[in-house]
């Protein structure tokens, strides 16, 4: 994990348009994923799972009248391997900078059931 390198020979995975539907109909606002992207490596800047999460036209560049979205998406996340599958909750520290992309530091912390 800490170690993959990625280039035109070891392209890596990437979510599906069927994948990002899921996503989007179970109501997930925030997604962490362990990879560069979640497009191909080399789509032409469709971005098309990234369009699709944020609810924007595919294919167009044009924002006007787009409301901001509230979703995020955390690329290259590092989970260590002893962090068990489950659900927790997430504090998304991200750095204020207006663009189209921050640095974030995500937080899980275990959910305790009595």
């Amino acid at each position: 994990k800490l170690s993959a390198r990625y280039d035109v020979d070891n392209l890596p995975a990437y979510l599906e348009k069927d994948a990002m539907a899921l996503i989007i109909e179970h109501g997930f606002d925030h997604l962490l994923v362990d990879l560069p992207s979640i497009d191909r490596a080399y789509d032409e800047g469709r971005l098309e799972c990234h369009r699709l999460f944020w609810g924007l036209p595919q294919g167009s560049h044009d924002l006007d009248g787009i409301e901001p979205s509230h979703r995020t998406i955390t690329e290259l996340s590092f989970v260590p391997n002893d962090i068990k599958d489950g659900n927790y909750l997430l504090q998304l520290q991200i750095t204020n900078f207006i663009r189209d992309a921050a640095p974030s530091r995500p937080l899980l912390f275990s959910i305790v059931e009595k």
